[in-house]
């Protein structure tokens, strides 16, 4: 959000905008709700892209559809001549690149922050995705940072987690396997072992001496089976 209330000279610019144009040395100079001028420059930039840009064109993502965008306006868009300009991009670029003001060495990242808890099965939600966060971590609340491009989640001032983000689609899960390692193990021992499989199904006895042995024997009762297959 640019404006936080008003329009034209009266307008109040939102304290982080502010701050982002100081940054860049730039102001933001609203202009009055409808005005026919202003508003039409903004619709014919948006019209010329829709009809020479989008057009028949497919993305895989964003960052695919910033990459194709990206090659349009250097291969097309900045060749050629604006009317308001009475030239092209490329060429104002070349008369002005002198004056321009270089930007800053640290650009400070832009992303929304909010309060999660990690789930039980470690994982934390955003926008109808789930992105994972350490085990140890189930049950405690965490910081997770919305950018661009990306999901980091930090406990304190701890960085526990760092995930692409997922845009444009929901319910998905997005997992680094290093956050569910005991998680995977105990997944991993769920269900018969390969000794029990090997013993049942020979005879129904066998089949009911088995439940019994696993029903006495901690674990899975791999070590029992065993004993019965030598």
């Amino acid at each position: 959000m640019i404006v936080a209330c008003g329009s034209g000279p009266d307008a109040e610019i939102a304290p982080d905008m502010k701050v982002f144009g100081k940054m860049f040395g730039m102001d933001f100079v609203p202009h009055h709700i409808k005005d026919p001028d202003r508003k039409a420059k903004v619709e014919r930039n948006f019209s010329f892209i829709e009809g020479n840009f989008l057009a028949g064109r497919t993305f895989s993502d964003w960052h695919d559809f910033n990459r194709q965008a990206r090659k349009w306006c250097e291969d097309v868009a900045n060749h050629k001549p604006k009317r308001s300009l009475g030239m092209s991009p490329d060429e104002a670029f070349l008369m002005e690149k002198a004056y321009l003001t270089s930007l800053p060495v640290y650009i400070p990242p832009v992303y929304q922050a909010g309060t999660r808890i990690v789930d039980v099965e470690s994982y934390v939600s955003l926008d109808a995705n789930k992105y994972s966060a350490p085990e140890r971590l189930i049950g405690k609340a965490v910081e997770v940072q919305k950018h661009w491009d990306l999901v980091v989640v930090y406990f304190g001032h701890e960085k526990v987690a760092k995930h692409k983000r997922v845009i444009g689609q929901k319910n998905k899960r997005v997992t680094d396997p290093r956050h569910l390692q005991r998680i995977v193990r105990r997944l991993a021992h769920r269900g018969p072992s390969k000794e029990e499989e090997q013993l049942k199904g020979i005879h129904k006895d066998l089949d009911l001496y088995i439940a019994e042995l696993k029903k006495r024997s901690k674990g899975r009762g791999i070590r029992q089976f065993r004993g019965s297959l030598r």
